[in-house]
């Protein structure tokens, strides 16, 4: 992660100059056209015992100094940061860009081989989801048909009964129960008592 250190200079302590040296001693890289440090830590622990460093480097040199994690401060365009950038674009998607940033900083292999594993996760992921989706509208494409072939059979002279309707639907039992409810509801279908039958008739 990204952290920026604004500062304040003062006529009375080191020059601009002095003062980047010291933030370049302590890791830090000022940001084009703005009184803005930057530097990578891989958590606020590092980023805390750079602080503490940097701290002890800047007494008496009339600097005020504000620091912030992630964002630089209103205003300021952060720096291009080249591999960074690329890296960073992967936020959006769910991977732990910072995790990758660590690697790239001290094992190139490593890198490559987590940032592997991460987009395979998240490719995995989404196809997992995707092929979710279509199940999905498969499952309601194929229950749509089976409302369509209710009231198609059901067009036939004298109606069908529930028996007859299973065996012309394909679905089990409940399924063909709850579809017929909804049909009748709708007006789609309707029911008429025969004697001790139920004879579904197309409306």
């Amino acid at each position: 992660m990204r952290a920026f250190v604004k500062v304040e200079y003062s006529s009375e302590g080191k020059s601009p100059a002095e003062v980047e040296r010291i933030f370049g001693e302590a890791g830090f890289r000022r940001i084009k056209g703005a009184a803005v440090f930057e530097v990578e830590v891989a958590s606020e622990d590092e980023l805390d015992a750079k602080l503490e460093k940097l701290h002890e480097a800047l007494k008496y040199s009339g600097v005020i100094y504000a620091p912030s994690l992630g964002k630089p401060p209103e205003g300021v365009q952060a720096a291009t940061g080249g591999y960074r950038d690329w890296v960073d674009l992967w936020r959006a998607p769910g991977v732990d860009v910072d995790e990758l940033l660590g690697l790239l900083e001290y094992d190139l292999e490593k890198f490559r081989s987590r940032a592997a594993e991460m987009m395979k996760s998240q490719i995995d992921r989404v196809a997992t989801e995707r092929e979710k989706e279509m199940k999905e509208s498969d499952a309601r494409e194929k229950l749509e048909r089976a409302r369509d072939r209710i009231v198609e059979s059901a067009k036939t002279e004298g109606g069908q009964t529930f028996h007859q309707l299973l065996m012309a639907v394909g679905v089990d039992e409940e399924v063909l129960s709850q579809m017929i409810d909804e049909l009748v509801e709708k007006g789609r279908i309707k029911a008429e008592q025969r004697g001790r039958r139920v004879v579904y008739i197309a409306s």
